[in-house]
């Protein structure tokens, strides 16, 4: 199975702490502007995610959001 991206509602406006948490067939996310949170231990263990873009409404990002997320070369926002 290839890697896919995460797509969600324009609405959301906050994840969940674990709600993509594990697995590896996700490449990358584009978190859609409005969310103002990313729970902790989010993406955690995603292997296959290579990339991330974060918009500049996260005011938060939890602890250990990205951890092990081995993958993980590029990271897209202007708020870090």
């Amino acid at each position: 199975m290839s890697a896919a991206p995460v797509l969600w509602p324009r609405l959301v406006s906050s994840i969940d702490a674990g709600a993509f948490r594990n697995g590896a067939n996700v490449a990358s996310v584009t978190i859609p502007g409005g969310v103002s949170r990313v729970g902790s231990n989010q993406f955690r263990n995603r292997v296959s995610l290579m990339s991330v873009a974060v918009p500049d409404s996260v005011a938060d990002i939890g602890a250990f959001a990205f951890i092990d997320c081995t993958g993980l070369t590029n990271v897209f926002s202007s708020i870090f």
